[in-house]
């Protein structure tokens, strides 16, 4: 595998997990929310 292809795919994934870690985030914020407000 070239290089400049594995630092695509690297960046990629790295993007794909701050994407997944912010839903993640973002449905405990709701989860709390809905918690303490219910």
């Amino acid at each position: 595998m070239p290089s400049h292809t594995k630092v695509a795919f690297i960046k990629n994934a790295r993007q794909v997990y701050t994407s997944l870690y912010f839903f993640l985030y973002l449905s405990i914020l709701l989860a709390f929310y809905l918690a303490i407000f219910e």
